[in-house]
């Protein structure tokens, strides 16, 4: 949610003066958020940044001077408390991979809808992270290849699918979508579905989301499970 007093102040930096038009379109009709600034390289990004002081900078990673990487990685270390969040048309596992570790609290591609980019900002201000869908998925399987999770069963007697299918269905993936990241049928994402539910005695998927969350399979900001019980 935004400031209880003020809006959430957002500076644009993007070196695509048509884009830039179409974020700050956006941007100017959102009660909640103030636009403060535009910068067009990263140079102007880490200057505007220092003098605007903005909560969160939304950051394109393909820039001339000074490319979005360094500039997250400037602002990091410069302004601790500002927010980025990654703006780009790249979903590669190199690019994911450096921004995350750039600082980045968010990476949206760039064929992201208006509201979509409102609750992104809204999630980072609040200190969460917020990453489009095909980007989560990645996220998801890439902690859990590196927690050693791909060695077979654990505690929880979930199989390393199971746990794919679980973090999708904490991250608010209908069973259709499961099916099309993991390139199964749908029955087959049921029927891993089920059998989650059954092993673990948990029936309903914002229980499911929380479970999920208390076993660090995802993370507080990106589960979007539905609340239903």
């Amino acid at each position: 949610m935004a400031k209880k007093n003020n809006r959430i102040r957002v500076l644009i930096v993007e070196d695509h003066p048509l884009f830039r038009e179409g974020l700050r379109n956006t941007l100017l009709t959102r009660p909640g958020i103030e636009l403060v600034g535009e910068a067009a390289n990263g140079e102007e990004a880490v200057r505007m940044t220092k003098e605007l002081k903005p909560d969160v900078v939304l950051v394109d990673i393909s820039m001339p001077r000074m490319d979005g990487l360094t500039v997250m990685k400037r602002l990091t270390r410069a302004a601790p408390k500002v927010k980025t969040i990654a703006l780009t048309a790249h979903d590669s596992k190199e690019y994911i991979h450096e921004t995350v570790r750039s600082g980045a609290r968010g990476y949206l591609l760039k064929d992201i809808s208006g509201d979509e980019l409102t609750r992104a900002i809204e999630a980072v201000y609040c200190g969460e992270v917020y990453c489009s869908k095909p980007v989560a998925k990645f996220l998801v399987d890439f902690r859990m290849e590196k927690e050693g999770v791909r060695a077979g069963k654990r505690r929880d007697g979930l199989s390393r699918r199971e746990r794919e299918v679980l973090a999708l269905i904490a991250e608010g993936y209908t069973n259709k979508e499961i099916a099309d990241q993991l390139c199964v049928s749908m029955r087959t994402a049921e029927t891993h579905r089920g059998h989650i539910m059954q092993k673990l005695g948990i029936h309903s998927a914002a229980a499911l989301t929380r479970f999920a969350i208390s076993q660090g399979i995802v993370t507080a900001g990106l589960a979007r499970a539905s609340g239903e019980e």
